[in-house]
């Protein structure tokens, strides 16, 4: 038996470009068979069947229409046409203090969401202690939720509807608020949770969490489903097509002359801020947003407010006055793929295209675990490694022998960035977390190991 079924669902909302306050101009707009409005389908024709025990991640552009279709599952929205099938209780988190009264405390929204999935107060004051020591508000519990707060929402939040036992979870990208130790707790509680074959539905923008805990993993665009696969292969193609498009934009903007312009002597000269992570390059720090030539502060124009990006997100940024067209992943015999064995040699190539004449330019790259934890980092300027004048396109290789990672996958970052006297000081084009790669292990070879590197080693008895 299936736990979710939706088949061939779509939702229509109305956009209004013009407002109708009389009965006269509804009337006239009628008689001109004139529409203010226009049909916008949020959700168009989409067909997915879950089934009992299977966690289902679900990526997409913003506005692509995932949260649209989580609601059609949790019945808080009804489908235009098609059908929503669903078999079991659910328990979603689909935005931060959706289900609480605001002008309640943190005690009675508990025993609110209890009664609204149907348990009694003395079933919910068995499991009252529970929610409280999972969601870690004991000196916070009396407070009315208005004064909480986003990480306090989604500790409490959390906390109630993993508690319930549900049949079904259904997560929405909440998972992104809060410290990253109570995230490691609601990481825990999910892998228990698939332990006890519960049906899971996660929406999140880190590929990483996806590929972790997703059997399959469903890409929505443009409120169509772009692709229904297994988790790996339809990130792969997501991740494969945010970069050409985000390859599309600074193409245009070149054409345009925004980016990847030349000063000369005469020219005030650009500046951009240090902020290449310490890990791959030195003495430098994480952005918070793409880079925009600097400009000063007057009190005609407030300098906008900065929004924070989560680490976790690929991201690109930089001057773009030489940018990287690819990074691929080769064998020893120079064979395209990304999944290699434990202890295999490989190529990694980085194509480039300089806007001008870069004078010695940094090459570096930076290798993470899921959970991203850096692993690897190296670049050329600590190598010693003289780029020299590159003013014609061309290509980086970097070959790794024997690598001593464990099975598993991996993500990398990769920067070109501007050289000074000082060392690496600005990226003109960096890559954050926009590249996997897999190794697995060959437990029957003669490498077999367990574990998050490959140390070669042997053993040898000696009989007493």
């Amino acid at each position: 038996m299936n736990s979710i079924e939706i088949n061939d669902v779509s939702v229509r909302f109305r956009l209004y470009h013009e407002r109708v306050f009389t009965l006269k101009e509804k009337v006239i707009n009628i008689i001109k068979r004139k529409n203010s409005y226009e049909d916008f389908y949020a959700v168009n024709n989409i067909t997915v069947n879950l089934k009992k025990g299977e966690t289902l991640g679900i990526i997409g552009e913003n506005g692509s229409g995932k949260s649209t279709l989580l609601k059609l599952i949790c019945r808080v929205l009804k489908p235009t046409t098609g059908s929503v099938l669903v078999n079991g209780k659910i328990s979603a988190l689909l935005e931060l203090g959706a289900g609480f009264d605001q002008e309640l405390t943190g005690r009675e929204n508990i025993f609110l969401n209890g009664s609204l999935m149907g348990f009694s107060k003395r079933e919910m004051q068995k499991k009252f202690k529970h929610i409280l020591e999972f969601s870690e508000l004991e000196n916070f519990i009396d407070l009315p939720v208005k004064n909480y707060s986003s990480g306090m929402y989604m500790r409490l939040g959390f906390a109630i509807a993993t508690d319930v036992d549900p049949d079904i979870l259904i997560i929405d990208e909440i998972l992104a608020v809060g410290d990253s130790s109570f995230q490691k707790k609601c990481v825990n509680k999910i892998k228990d949770f698939r332990k006890q074959g519960k049906t899971i539905i996660i929406v999140t923008h880190s590929d990483s969490m996806i590929r972790e805990f997703c059997d399959r993993a469903l890409w929505i665009k443009d409120g169509r489903k772009q692709m229904l696969d297994s988790a790996d292969l339809t990130v792969y193609e997501y991740m494969k097509f945010l970069q050409k498009k985000e390859k599309r934009k600074l193409e245009e903007a070149y054409e345009r002359g925004e980016i990847g312009s030349v000063t000369t002597s005469e020219e005030e000269p650009k500046t951009v801020p240090d902020i290449v992570p310490e890990a791959v390059i030195e003495e430098a720090s994480e952005p918070k947003v793409a880079i925009e030539e600097p400009r000063e502060a007057t009190t005609e124009e407030p300098v906008p407010a900065v929004e924070e990006v989560p680490f976790h997100q690929p991201q690109r940024w930089g001057s773009h006055e030489i940018v990287i067209d690819s990074l691929e992943f080769f064998s020893s015999d120079h064979v395209k793929k990304n999944v290699f064995d434990v202890g295999e040699d490989f190529y990694v190539k980085i194509k480039y295209t300089p806007h001008g004449k870069i004078d010695n330019p940094a090459f570096g790259l930076e290798i993470f675990r899921p959970d991203i934890r850096s692993v690897h980092a190296t670049n050329t300027f600590l190598r010693k490694v003289k780029t020299g004048i590159v003013d014609t396109p061309g290509e980086m290789l970097l070959k790794y022998s024997n690598v001593p990672l464990g099975e598993g996958e991996y993500v990398v970052s990769a920067c070109i960035a501007k050289k000074d006297d000082h060392g690496v000081t600005a990226p003109y084009d960096f890559h954050k977390l926009m590249y996997t790669f897999s190794v697995y292990n060959q437990l029957d070879s003669e490498q077999g190991q367990i574990g998050e590197i490959y140390l070669k080693h042997d053993w040898e008895l000696k009989k007493g």
